[in-house]
């Protein structure tokens, strides 16, 4: 049995299955662990009637929508991959 290596036509003709936008990704990662941090917060509790669990969801909650925002807002995109930064 003979292994050949790929010839130049080979290589590279693979693509990355497609990925929603990041800032839909983002949003609902964020909106995931505001439900995981919910249930450990509420289940233990027994009740939805919990003040200080719902003032720390909130807070945080908040501050991470708030980073998205600053950031979906300020971040530029990467002009090329390894460049380096204009002074």
């Amino acid at each position: 049995m003979t292994v050949t290596a790929p010839t130049g036509q080979d290589r590279g003709t693979a693509r990355a299955p497609a990925q929603p936008p990041l800032a839909l990704r983002t949003l609902s990662y964020a909106g995931l662990s505001g439900l995981v941090m919910g249930l450990c917060c509420l289940v233990p509790a027994g009740s939805l009637r919990y003040g200080q669990a719902w003032l720390l969801l909130g807070i945080h909650n908040g501050g991470v929508l708030a980073i998205f925002a600053y950031l979906l807002v300020r971040d530029l995109p990467c002009s090329s991959a390894g460049s380096a930064p204009a002074r």
